[in-house]
């Protein structure tokens, strides 16, 4: 993951470029004005709406905000890369200007505080510009516009004129307002003043005194730093311009702030607490799969019940309309509540008491009251045979109780700093960290960021101003041939050594750096990189998926194996009806191995509490497996009843009954309602109403009579003994509609012909259904999930048995051996963990050298067009959980198949003949293939010189051999690559931070890539430390309008900034000169008379 990147001044042009990129917002490919970095009144509104809710006018951004930061308010008017250095330099020169004097220990609370701050302060100082920064820097001011330094010269218009003129900005000499507001600024109020180090840092700071620099050692945020600061007072100075001027003395109490709802607001973090959001997240994955998806609640509405396509596109349509309403609805419903209180700028209680009472609704309610859709349907028979969710995904569902009690902590943590109030914290950095939200002390970090950045973008330039020995000896030769000065400026070396620099790179990155800066916090108080929420909730999902689900694959995969390999026998014993059995086909027309029948009748025996021992080795089943197993079941029935002879003698009763006047629907509704209590015994008395099993009683017994009537003896005789059947039970019961049950050993199961010990037929059952007492459906001929299991020496009397036991004898061979299945498991989990862990670790060290890369000019940013499709499109981020979540299990799952496929058909006795036809396939190409790789190593070497031939004869031959030769070579060569493919696909599939496939293929298929740098970029746009502090100028604007940021103190910073950075000149955007003015001819005019007199004299 390591990378080359640009280093010192090179590097910071390329972040600057990058921020101006990520700033604009509203730029096309059309018109172009996007390369030149500028920064209109719309890209500054929009920033200021969506990073703090604050509601601006494009009119307002110009007649506020550029007029004194940007030197204008027209039309045009934008902020232009020099123009952003000079705004973002604001609180360095403030530092510089005072001596950048440190705070004592009585200013803070407490020993570990102060001790942090000056921690902090150290590592400043090492970026930290010298304190002759200032004066070196208007040394080559003063050389560049040619003049003499053997004494400071008196501040004029003139010479204003001439500084402006050697740094082309000859359009402001003809502005002689803005020129006396800069000899007044810098003078203060001293009509002899001469330009010396004292009078240019005062020049670069009149205008910004409002501006707290110690805001940057304050756990507060940006918004806070300005709105709900103390009202500071302005210079004495300031104050007498404000009021010649007619400006509003009296500052701005508030902004203009719009709800933005920030609870939620996930593309700029603008929440307390990240933590709280990922708990919503998780709590929110988890609701869904454990009460819809799991509980088989996605969608239960069906349009249709016809197999036609129309009637599947239908069914298919309304599924997943509902399965959006539900997801939208009930998560936007669940997850905004849930989030209420996780607010930055909360000045009440009342948001995190109402996320409180959203805990207990959401969370605690339904995991203590059992719901079920069905009771409120009133569908009471549905209801009874639902499956309770808390018994079927105990643990899932107990995970959201941890997870409520998390959020409720965090919930009244938020409370008691409400009470406590962020200007009380943010001086305490104990309090600050046990109370304050983690994206507080974040901004915190960002703002540490902003002055570290700054010091080093600053230290940067200065240190090319320096020379070195060869470049000193250059600057001698060049000073013996100037006329008007000895002294020659350093911007030429500067621009040099630039240039120089910019072809420098160093290496930087890399998985265990990445992990290392994140936890030493260097990734955020020195890099400024903001890890979003987004990321960190898909990421924490990776990991909770890795520990939780691959621990229950674990669990699941020994627990199969032991469950095939493994035969506990219980004491129970049961016999089948050969008559009253079915034994299905495969799709392929083979036997199943299995056979499903009606009347199982299980013995007597009893267990050592008196009970029957059969019960005790049946455990009850849900899901999709019970109910596969009762349409099974179900299916069976049809095919009995359609052959046996009860189904004729009590269809012609019904016809009989009806005849008499009886409802005969009536009838088989009490059958039914009299046969379920008969198989719930005592326990259906909560279930069923009492006075309906009397009333039903009361009414077969009125059938039975008029049966007994009318009917005759022989036809009597075989209703009543059909009636006696267990298997009439089943008459009018659907068998979904009864609990599936599974044996938890194996029960014997004998036909009930056999006569000894000796002569019998055995099977053994798996799955059964009970309808009455103890007889029931049953599954037969599966031990362990393997089938065929029948055995015994009259098994051969029965057709289908016997014809399932020679087909047993055939594929017998098939079945792997158990340490097998346990080699193949056991090392695809192991790469499957691997895998799994590799990939969500990398994620974060993706997103951190991705922006590294953007920031250092590696994937360039302002001048590309493919830059500007990043800021379009940008809901596609909302892709971004879902996809790290389910790429995540799909990469496993991946993995996991291919290495234990590829491992079962190394091992399995059925595969290992080709294996070993395989291996000896390879070897022998490997051997042929080592044996061209040496030949051509000594054929290329002597007649090869780079791409030219110093034997061409040797080499052609030789090349023609070798393209005949690699014709079969080939071969392999492309099934090995699809070989790597897929292995590359299993790899990378969950990777969506990482392009899989090449960006310029024909069809672009894989967009998720472009959406993860969009993420990236959506955040960095919000929270990059220039951004912030830009951000906060913004805000200091609106807030104190004239009296911060004007346009004589912009000025004398600008040209601070030009004359210590010249090669940012470049990015300089300026209105086009009139050479025919003749109000600019003759102020040039003037300096050109003053510059002849002075040196006449």
């Amino acid at each position: 993951m390591k990378f080359d990147r640009p280093i010192g001044a090179a590097a910071d042009a390329k972040e600057l470029e990058y921020v101006a990129a990520l700033h604009q917002t509203s730029h096309s490919d059309e018109d172009g004005d996007w390369m030149d970095g500028s920064i209109n009144d719309k890209d500054v509104r929009a920033f200021l709406m969506s990073r703090h809710g604050i509601k601006t006018s494009e009119e307002e951004v110009r007649k506020v905000i550029f007029s004194g930061l940007a030197g204008g308010e027209g039309e045009d008017d934008c902020i232009d890369i020099v123009e952003m250095v000079s705004i973002l330099v604001i609180p360095l020169l403030l530092k510089v200007a005072k001596g950048n004097e440190r705070k004592v220990a009585t200013e803070f609370s407490s020993a570990e505080d102060f001790n942090a701050y000056m921690m902090l302060e150290d590592e400043r100082e090492k970026l930290a510009p010298p304190p002759s920064i200032i004066s070196d820097v208007l040394r080559n001011i003063l050389i560049d516009a040619e003049e003499s330094l053997s004494k400071p010269p008196k501040l004029t218009n003139n010479l204003i004129r001439h500084i402006f003129s050697a740094f082309d900005e000859l359009g402001l000499i003809t502005d002689d307002n803005l020129i006396e507001e800069m000899i007044n600024g810098a003078s203060g109020g001293n009509p002899d003043v001469v330009l010396d180090a004292e009078t240019f840092a005062r020049a670069l700071t009149h205008d910004i005194t409002l501006y707290n620099t110690d805001n940057e050692t304050s756990a507060s945020t940006h918004f806070d730093d300005v709105f709900k600061a103390k009202e500071p007072v302005a210079s004495s100075q300031d104050n007498q311009d404000t009021e010649k001027k007619g400006l509003d003395t009296s500052a701005v109490s508030s902004a203009n702030s719009t709800y933005t709802f920030p609870e939620i607001d996930f593309m700029a973090d603008n929440f307390n607490s990240w933590e709280h959001v990922v708990i919503v997240w998780a709590t929110l994955i988890i609701s869904y799969v454990v009460y819809i998806f799991l509980n088989g609640k996605q969608s239960n509405l069906s349009p249709c019940d016809s197999d036609s396509f129309g009637c599947k596109i239908t069914k298919s349509l309304v599924s997943w309309v509902q399965i959006m309403l539900q997801l939208v609805i009930m998560g936007t419903g669940v997850g905004s509540a849930l989030s209420i209180g996780n607010k930055m700028q909360a000045d009440t209680v009342y948001g995190p008491l109402v996320g409180l009472v959203a805990v207990a609704v959401f969370i605690f309610l339904p995991k203590f009251y059992e719901f079920d859709a069905n009771v409120s349907s009133g569908d009471q028979d549905a209801n009874i045979f639902s499956t309770n969710m808390e018994e079927s995904y105990p643990g899932m569902a107990r995970i959201l109780i941890p997870l409520g009690v998390l959020l409720s902590l965090i919930q009244i943590k938020n409370i008691i700093a409400i009470v406590i109030s962020n200007e009380k914290l943010s001086k305490n950095r104990f309090l600050a960290r046990l109370f304050l939200g983690s994206n507080v002390q974040a901004e915190f970090r960002i703002k540490q960021a902003a002055s570290y950045k700054v010091n080093q973008m600053i230290s940067n330039a200065y240190t090319l101003h320096k020379e070195d020995e060869k470049s000193s000896r250059q600057t001698s030769v060049k000073k013996a041939f100037k006329t008007t000065t000895t002294e020659v400026s350093t911007q030429e070396s500067a621009l040099m050594n630039f240039t120089k620099i910019s072809e420098k790179t160093e290496e930087i990155g890399g998985l265990i750096w990445a992990w290392k800066e994140v936890f030493t916090g260097s990734l955020q108080t020195k890099e400024g990189i903001w890890l979003h929420t987004r990321l960190i909730a898909g990421n924490m999902a990776q990991f909770i998926f890795i520990f939780v689900v691959l621990g229950y694959s674990i669990m699941v995969l020994g627990g199969i194996i032991k469950e095939v390999y493994t035969v506990q026998f219980s004491p129970c014993k049961s016999t089948f009806d050969y008559n009253s059995c079915y034994f299905p086909y495969s799709e392929v027309e083979t036997y199943t191995g299995t056979g499903l029948c009606l009347d199982v009748e299980l013995d007597g025996t009893t267990n050592e509490n008196g009970g029957n021992a059969c019960y005790d080795s049946f455990v009850p089943v849900g899901g999709s497996l019970g109910t596969n197993t009762c349409n099974m079941l179900n299916e069976l029935k049809g095919i009995f009843y359609s052959t046996d002879k009860c189904t004729d003698v009590l269809s012609a009763a019904d016809d009989q009954l009806n005849a008499q006047g009886f409802n005969v629907s009536d009838l088989h509704g009490c059958e039914k309602l009299l046969n379920l209590a008969t198989i719930y015994g005592d326990g259906g008395s909560d279930i069923f109403n009492q006075t309906d099993i009397m009333t039903c009683t009361d009414y077969i017994n009125n059938v039975t009579s008029a049966v007994e009537s009318s009917f005759n003896a022989s036809a009597l005789s075989e209703y009543s003994l059909c009636m006696e059947t267990p298997s009439h039970f089943l008459r009018s019961i659907d068998m979904c509609e009864i609990q599936v049950f599974q044996t938890t050993s194996v029960i014997k199961s004998y036909e009930k012909s056999y006569t000894d010990e000796t002569e019998f037929c055995e099977s053994v059952l798996s799955y059964c259904v009970p309808y009455f007492n103890n007889t029931g459906a049953c599954l037969i001929g599966m031990r362990n999930l393997l089938p065929f299991q029948f055995e015994g020496v009259t098994c051969e009397d029965y057709p289908d048995i016997n014809n399932i036991l020679e087909y047993k004898d055939q594929i017998t061979t098939l079945f792997p051996e158990k340490w097998m299945l346990q080699l193949s498991a056991t090392l695809a989990i192991i790469v499957g963990f691997f895998g799994a862990f590799m990939t969500a670790a990398v994620y974060i060290p993706s997103a951190v050298h991705t922006l590294l890369k953007f920031r250092s000019g590696v994937i360039p940013s302002l001048r590309s067009k493919s830059f500007l499709a990043y800021r379009t499109n940008l809901e596609h981020v909302t892709l971004m959980i879902g996809a790290m979540f389910w790429g995540m299990i799909v990469t496993t799952l991946l993995m996991i198949i291919v290495v234990a496929g590829g491992v079962f058909f190394l091992v399995w006795q059925v595969s290992r003949p080709y294996v070993i036809d395989i291996i000896a396939l390879v070897i022998g190409i490997a051997v042929t293939t080592i044996v061209k790789i040496l030949l051509t190593m000594i054929v290329m070497k002597s007649s090869q010189a780079g791409f030219y031939r110093t034997k061409p004869l040797l080499s052609n031959v030789f090349c023609f051999a070798l393209e005949c030769w690699n014709l079969a070579l080939t071969a392999g060569s492309v099934t090995a690559r699809l070989a790597k493919f897929v292995v590359a696909t299993s790899i990378y599939v969950g990777r969506i931070d990482t392009p899989v496939l090449a960006e310029d293929l024909l069809l672009n298929l894989d967009k998720f890539p472009v959406l993860f740098r969009k993420d990236l970029l959506a955040t960095d746009a919000h929270h990059h430390p220039y951004i912030e502090l830009l951000g906060t100028m913004y805000m200091m604007k609106l807030r104190h309008k004239g009296n911060f940021g004007k346009t004589s103190g912009s000025m004398w910073r600008l040209l601070f900034v030009v004359a210590l950075m010249p090669w940012l000149k470049k990015y300089r955007i300026q209105d086009e000169l009139n050479v025919e003015d003749e109000d600019l001819l003759k102020k040039i005019k003037e300096m050109s008379d003053v510059k002849k007199e002075v040196i006449e004299n």
